[in-house]
């Protein structure tokens, strides 16, 4: 048995690590001097930032440290998930790893990687590089990413990691090496989901909820009588809105073309007809993580027909009854973290001050949120805290979609799950949640409205029958 040298590669990605205020260096250092203190000889571990001088060819001083490294650790962060080059790093050093014929390519998870293989797989350079750092024994740092690199929790991590690499230098060597086998991916990425299990509520607003937030009297009625709800069986809800680039993924798969126009906010005119903005463009920027806009009701059940398909599961808009039992989340309180307006700040994004100097109108507070959360319009899903059962963006970012024809009180209902129908509802659908543009006081668990239209404030998020 011939132990190899201390040579290590630490592949990662330069602007994550830039961003995590010194952590990744400092866990460089502190892995280096690990392994010194068990084998006693100098230690090299590559690392670009440290190594390469002005003027290096850094290509080729990096395949050089590649072919000559006896173990890697793999930093994987999103841009690293991303990245071409440390795609090919991973990609030439496992060729190294089987010549030499152990294991030695060590992940360190800075990300949920499961994550990747479900909802993200759309942001990874190269599958096959995911597949083979999921198939090693991942060493996470999900949780302690943001802690200093010398608290004791991780420097037990790393005391491990040493040892663990102390080991596969020294270990026997099998010819060729055997990989161990990937998990099979996904046979196609679904949506992230919560189980809502099946329960009671009291749905809609008391008179109290709607004078204290000075609700206009016109839509008290949408919101009462107030009356109890039960929800028979347990369901499943989309954890976040369907992001653009699920509904990319959807219409490059079908060929589906989103008729316009769509209704777009300009400033000093309000709402007006545009046959040049869609749901890729809606007038603002947006990336693929932010709620697709732009969409409409019957989009929205083709896209739930067609993830189905491609699942065999069964997907749908979800009820307004599971809709508010799912958002209130076992609260009475007007919004799910209370009464108060201010707290959603953490909870949703808003119009707020900086939606208020977007339109270029006056900050009034009773159009207006107090405080500004930095997005002017949609926010990435999941940006904000979510409510008590997980969910995100139940309350602000888009208004969602759902499967009810709309009514303009609750006189008939609904006392189940079931969605209402009616042939008198000009096909307006129910939308609920407010949005990115609404004012304080739509704001709110028991808020609802109509739509059937596209425009730039309105989504959808999905329910799976169990």
């Amino acid at each position: 048995m011939t132990a190899l040298p201390p040579i290590g590669f630490w592949s990662y990605h330069r602007p994550d690590g830039a961003h995590s205020d010194g952590r990744m260096a400092r866990l460089h250092e502190l892995l280096t001097h690990e392994i010194y203190s068990l084998v006693a000889e100098p230690v090299d571990i590559f690392r670009d930032l440290e190594t390469l001088r002005t003027g290096d060819a850094w290509e080729k001083e990096i395949e050089d440290a590649l072919d000559k490294a006896s173990f890697m650790v793999a930093i994987v962060t999103p841009g690293f998930l991303r990245s071409e080059w440390c795609a090919k790093e991973v990609k030439r050093f496992h060729e190294r790893e089987m010549q030499l014929g152990r294991e030695l390519i060590f992940p360190i998870e800075y990300v949920d990687i499961g994550e990747y293989r479900t909802r993200r797989l759309h942001l990874v350079k190269d599958e096959s590089v995911l597949d083979l750092l999921v198939s090693r024994q991942l060493l996470s740092f999900t949780q302690l990413r943001h802690e200093d690199p010398g608290t004791p929790a991780i420097r037990r991590i790393v005391e491990k990691l040493a040892k663990d690499i102390d080991t596969a230098l020294n270990a026997e060597a099998t010819v060729p090496a055997t990989p161990k086998p990937a998990p099979p991916p996904p046979a196609f990425p679904e949506p992230e989901l919560v189980r809502i299990a099946a329960g009671t509520f009291m749905m809609g607003a008391t008179d109290a909820e709607l004078e204290r937030d000075k609700v206009p009297t016109q839509f008290w009625k949408e919101e009462q009588p107030r009356h109890k709800v039960t929800i028979g069986r347990d369901f499943a809800l989309g954890k976040y809105p369907v992001t653009r680039g699920e509904f990319a993924r959807f219409v490059a798969d079908t060929g589906y073309a989103v008729p316009g126009p769509v209704q777009v906010r300009v400033p000093g005119k309000g709402w007006i007809d545009s046959n040049t903005n869609d749901w890729r463009d809606p007038g603002f920027p947006q990336d693929d993580q932010h709620p697709v806009v732009c969409v409409n009701h019957i989009d929205a059940e083709k896209y739930a027909a067609w993830l189905s398909g491609k699942t065999g599961k069964t997907f749908r808009l979800p009820s307004e009854a599971e809709w508010e039992y799912a958002c209130r989340a076992g609260t009475e309180t007007a919004r799910f973290w209370g009464d108060d307006r201010d707290s959603a700040r953490l909870y949703a994004n808003v119009a707020d001050a900086s939606l208020a100097r977007a339109l270029k109108e006056k900050p009034d507070p009773e159009r207006f949120f107090t405080f500004d959360d930095g997005f002017d319009f949609t926010s990435p899903v999941g940006t904000f805290r979510p409510n008590p059962w997980g969910l995100h963006d139940m309350l602000g970012n888009v208004w969602e979609y759902l499967a009810d024809d709309w009514i303009d009180n609750y006189t008939t209902g609904p006392g189940n799950e079931v969605p209402r129908t009616t042939t008198g509802s000009n096909g307006l659908r129910v939308v609920r949640g407010a949005s990115w543009l609404d004012i304080p006081w739509g704001v709110r668990s028991a808020s609802r409205s109509r739509d059937d239209v596209r425009n730039t404030d309105t989504g959808f998020r999905l329910a799976r029958t169990l």
